[in-house]
């Protein structure tokens, strides 16, 4: 699969990109590529403090960072939305975050954190984490009757979606019939949600447009399969990714960083009582319309089909941040560098993810080949058993050499040890061996006894054994 590199499709496959990552590179390299740059949180006040706050908490800037957005995104009004080519219907303002990271990296207490730095001032935020598609209507509107009727009443235009295990959502996406994964990829749209059904009292939809949805997922690489699987769906392509381990706080273990210096912004964000409209650039304009233009050509991978609109998404709430509806290149470029981040973490992801389900399958294939050994193993220790009492306790006495033996022909041995009969030759053969049994022909006759070697030596011929 090829990825995204500042922008620009690499020729190189995943493995190859990776392996450019942890062994050409080298680890400081792995690690400048999958963050986003020191100089890059200098840019605004806002970042400004996130990286100082993150500093101050112990936990990742990017965690921090990347949770913000999903949570401003959730702040802003449902009838503010993004002119992005100045050709198209307005855009949503709705912001998926993918954050990627080992267990224990801090991705719950980032999104906690983020909210409390952009706290709900209005009470119309709905935080839910779903369990099937259902929820995502629910969380906006409701059903009640009025004058007999069922009606739809709206009970909010803004929601977020917390997921802090993806697992969680993994296991529940994977119940037949389950729609979360359609949900949320119509409402990064902005798309109709929820499904007419006959039944007039769960009859919930809301219309396109009529609602504002950020979502933040904390993502463990080894169970990223929802985004592996979504590729084709164009799920995974509508999401920002951040990698949240820090590998430079291995050397700040014991110091205690200081307090912001840098104080958070007094945020005015859009009220809703009007509608608004965030405009572009004519660079990024073009930016997005050679974008449109590549997709209907069937030039873009589907992991970068929605790659113009998660950076004008970007780019708006810069924007709206600084309280203004005009995107300016400024805002663009830092989109752009969040975007480039994320395609880069989006390849480092689906490769840990592949990896681990690759591991996990040979672990599986390995099981089920040490339970094959173990299954024959018991078996040939039963075959050999059964033909050590068989000659022990039915065998007849048979005369070699002057001494006398228990011992049973080939026909006689095989109806004793009927349905393991068949199996039996290899464990004949090694109890032969180690010298626990003999064989020998029966005087008259071509028929093969088998003798329990009661003798610490061998007989000095193993023929004309005879019956006693």
């Amino acid at each position: 699969m090829a990825v995204t590199i500042n922008g620009t499709k690499s020729t190189l496959d995943v493995d190859a990109y990776m392996d450019e990552l942890d062994e050409l590179a080298g680890q400081a390299r792995r690690e400048a590529l999958l963050h986003l740059p020191d100089d890059f949180y200098d840019a605004r006040p806002w970042t400004r403090h996130i990286a100082q706050k993150a500093a101050h908490m112990g936990m990742s800037r990017e965690a921090l960072f990347a949770a913000m957005l999903a949570v401003i995104s959730s702040r802003i009004p449902a009838n503010v939305k993004a002119d992005l080519t100045g050709r198209d219907v307005l855009m949503p303002l709705n912001v998926f975050v993918n954050l990627s990271g080992c267990s224990g990296g801090g991705k719950s207490r980032a999104i906690g954190t983020a909210c409390r730095l952009l706290p709900d001032m209005t009470g119309k935020v709905k935080e839910f984490n779903p369990a099937s598609g259902e929820a995502f209507p629910a969380a906006f509107v409701t059903r009640a009757k009025e004058d007999g009727e069922w009606a739809t009443k709206q009970k909010t235009d803004r929601a977020l979606m917390v997921c802090t295990e993806c697992s969680e959502l993994n296991q529940v996406c994977s119940r037949p019939g389950n729609t979360i994964i359609t949900q949320i990829i119509k409402a990064y749209s902005g798309e109709t949600l929820g499904l007419n059904t006959k039944n007039e009292e769960i009859n919930l939809t809301v219309g396109a447009g009529q609602y504002r949805l950020a979502g933040v997922l904390g993502v463990q690489p080894a169970n990223a399969t929802m985004f592996t699987a979504g590729i084709e769906t164009g799920l995974t392509g509508r999401f920002l990714y951040f990698y949240t381990t820090d590998e430079s706080m291995a050397d700040r273990l014991d110091e205690d960083m200081p307090a912001p210096v840098e104080p958070w912004p007094d945020v005015q964000l859009p009220d809703g009582q009007f509608p608004k409209k965030i405009v572009f650039p004519p660079q990024a304009r073009r930016y997005v319309l050679r974008l449109q233009r590549k997709g209907t050509a069937g030039l873009v991978d589907d992991v970068d089909g929605h790659r113009g609109e998660n950076v004008g998404r970007v780019a708006a709430l810069y924007a709206i941040m600084d309280g203004r509806t005009a995107v300016n290149m400024d805002d663009w470029a830092l989109a752009l560098c969040v975007m480039d981040t994320s395609d880069r973490v989006r390849a480092w992801l689906l490769d840990k993810c592949h990896s681990e389900q690759v591991r996990v399958e040979a672990d599986k294939v390995d099981t089920r080949e040490k339970a094959k050994d173990s299954v024959a193993e018991r078996r040939d220790d039963r075959i050999r058993n059964r033909v050590l009492n068989a000659l022990d306790k039915h065998g007849e006495q048979i005369r070699l050499d002057g001494r006398i033996y228990q011992g049973l022909t080939r026909a006689d041995l095989q109806r004793r040890l009927a349905r393991d009969a068949r199996r039996a030759t290899p464990t004949i053969e090694n109890l032969k061996k180690e010298e626990r049994i003999i064989e020998c022909l029966l005087k008259g006759s071509s028929a093969v006894v088998y003798l329990d070697n009661i003798y610490d030596d061998y007989p000095h011929q193993l023929i004309d054994a005879e019956r006693m």
